[in-house]
């Protein structure tokens, strides 16, 4: 038999950055109960091996005739039948461990293998978690829930508040069921919500149709379960651009109140104080903003007083005086309006949930490969406009196997 390591999972914080961890080992890794999906399509190496059980298949791989191509082992847990799996065409492998039990688990024979974060996003209309880092795997069905933009991962779960409403819910990886969280003390209608430090934060919005905004702030608070108010944001808006900078700081750009707005400002929970930054050069709400390269802040799209944008500008939170400046890299081929930005290892991710702000409907995918001399936005995919719903990330455990 093959000797077997049961990998224990190690939960990445999406605010902190953790560096590959990898072992050195020729021993087979066994993911059991948890299913790991990967970016290659497996194949068999010999047609009679396939559905025979774990414990019968897996000395075949280390038989002569099959150790030089043969790699692991995938099984279905409720049926034991289990097939060997050919080397890929490449030498890295990478995989994401479902945050829903499933009925699949899997042995390889690989001699490094590096923990990483991988990137998804939620499509909770439709009830599906998909891979945006790791391509080839189907998403991962949860149980579905009307869209909002008011929903951010938290921990290996999800948090919903809808928007109209003061009611949240939570998703439990465990359970796959949504169960009620606290209330609002007020209505966030085209809010914006993070997480800092583990506390989920919403901030801004309208309470009724006549759009009558505020800046209300408010911070979950694990002890007493309920949300506390924090310090306003002022003036009142919604429709703002959010980027979270570290784990006790964010970023507040632009928004809409009553007229498109300039003013940009940073919150830092720590000390409970907003601080006023360098103005948008242009007047802008909805931008798809993000950070990359660990403090800057980069913009792109929305709607400024020209119309719907695709241009990109960029904060650098490094210096002591930090000026917006035109990033036309960064530029989108064309406008968009809504949705987020993520930098993960050396690719940009975005998806926006608009084309235009007079209601093109139009969802899309892009990546920028920042290894590549002169990197350029790529369309992933265009989802048809019955896909159009409000999407946010979600980071799952990764690995990437050497063999």
């Amino acid at each position: 038999m093959i000797n077997k390591l049961t990998l224990e999972v190690v939960r990445i914080s999406v605010l902190t950055f953790l560096s590959d961890l990898a072992y050195s080992r020729s021993d087979s890794f066994l993911m059991e109960s948890y299913a790991v999906e990967c970016d290659v399509t497996w194949s068999t190496i010999q047609n009679p091996t396939s559905g025979l059980p774990l414990s019968t298949i897996s000395p075949l791989c280390l038989a002569p005739q099959n150790s030089a191509e043969c790699i692991g082992v995938k099984c279905n847990s409720s049926t034991s039948n289990c097939e060997l799996l050919k080397r890929p065409p490449n030498t890295f492998v990478n995989c994401i461990k479902s945050p829903v039990r499933l009925e699949k688990q899997m042995s390889l024979n690989a001699q490094v293998v590096k923990r990483q974060p991988e990137l998804a996003f939620l499509d909770l209309e439709n009830g599906e978690i998909e891979s945006l880092s790791v391509s080839g795997i189907p998403p991962i069905s949860i149980s579905p829930i009307h869209g909002t933009p008011l929903q951010v991962q938290l921990g290996m779960g999800i948090l919903h508040c809808t928007e109209n409403a003061t009611d949240c819910h939570y998703w439990s990886s465990d359970s796959n069921t949504w169960s009620i969280f606290p209330s609002f003390n007020k209505v966030h209608l085209f809010g914006a919500m993070a997480v800092l430090r583990g506390k989920p934060i919403v901030i801004g919005g309208h309470p009724t149709p006549e759009k009558q905004n505020h800046g209300i702030v408010e911070i979950f608070d694990k002890v007493s379960q309920q949300w506390i108010l924090g310090p306003t944001l002022e003036p009142a808006r919604h429709a703002i651009g959010l980027v979270v900078l570290n784990e006790t700081s964010l970023l507040v750009v632009g928004g809409y109140n009553r007229s498109m707005m300039v003013e940009v400002q940073m919150l830092n929970i720590e000390n409970d104080q907003w601080t006023r930054m360098d103005d948008l050069p242009e007047a802008t709400y909805g931008s798809v903003c993000g950070l990359i390269n660990v403090a800057k802040v980069i913009c792109i799209g929305g709607r400024d007083p020209v119309g719907p944008s695709k241009l990109a500008y960029g904060l650098d939170m490094s210096l002591s005086e930090p000026k917006w400046i035109r990033e036309p890299s960064f530029d989108f081929e064309d406008s968009a309006v809504y949705g987020f930005f993520y930098s993960l290892r050396d690719q940009l991710f975005s998806m926006t949930l608009a084309q235009t702000i007079s209601w093109n409907k139009v969802k899309i995918l892009r990546r920028m490969n920042m290894t590549k001399p002169n990197p350029v936005w790529e369309d992933i995919k265009v989802y048809p406009s019955t896909s159009l719903s409000w999407s946010a990330a979600y980071f799952v455990d990764g690995y990437q196997f050497q063999f």
